[in-house]
């Protein structure tokens, strides 16, 4: 493990830290301290993979949006801006979940079964999640853990032991998040174009 990596685990401790095609949402889950998510809207979320009839441009709309707060942050994340077109490539480079509220998608996630660019990405038994986030008016809600879920689900289906991806190594917030569902740092890599470097984060897949 890389010096940054032993530091960000350290940090992230010192914090406290089969096959799914959809879901309906269970309201006995709880959301999270001082959540403001709509009680009416949580019987309604259903999670399904994307069909050819949704719109990208929602789609990437969603993105956009979610990814704001951490361009406020000056992190160019590539879903802060990127264009339809972009979100097509990647979503045809998997599996695309999406949540639904009604006819609205309000969540999204994407797994890849053999991700690459990293000596991670790179091994046989590692598949990769990406493209991910909730809308912000119902974040907090549980929806996100619902949707890591259903991809985990999917990459252990697909044969993959561990479940892989990346994010901000100053986004603490997320790494935070995502220990506390068990993915531990592995690597952490300085994709071309970024301003910050990102920390590699992993979960072994139980079956």
């Amino acid at each position: 493990m890389t010096s940054s990596c032993a530091r960000l685990a350290k940090l992230v401790d010192a914090t406290d830290l089969k096959s799914v095609a959809a879901s309906s949402w269970r309201p006995g889950s709880s959301p999270g301290a001082g959540t403001n998510f709509n009680e009416k809207s949580v019987v309604t979320i259903l999670l399904r993979a994307l069909a050819p009839t949704d719109s990208v441009a929602e789609l990437t709309a969603l993105l956009h949006a979610a990814y704001a707060a951490l361009d406020k942050l000056g992190l160019n994340y590539t879903a802060v801006d990127h264009s339809e077109d972009v979100t097509r490539e990647r979503i045809a480079s998997g599996e695309c979940y999406v949540a639904m509220d009604g006819a609205q998608i309000v969540g999204t996630i994407l797994v890849r079964r053999h991700p690459t660019g990293c000596f991670w990405y790179d091994q046989d038994f590692v598949a990769g999640l990406g493209q991910f986030c909730v809308l912000p008016a119902v974040q907090r809600g549980g929806i996100g853990g619902r949707l890591m879920e259903l991809a985990e689900n999917r990459a252990l289906a697909l044969g993959a032991r561990e479940l892989a991806l990346d994010t901000s190594e100053s986004a603490l917030h997320l790494v935070q998040w995502y220990s506390r569902r068990g993915y531990r740092p592995v690597d952490s890599v300085q994709w071309d174009g970024k301003t910050y470097r990102s920390l590699i984060l992993s979960k072994t897949l139980q079956i």
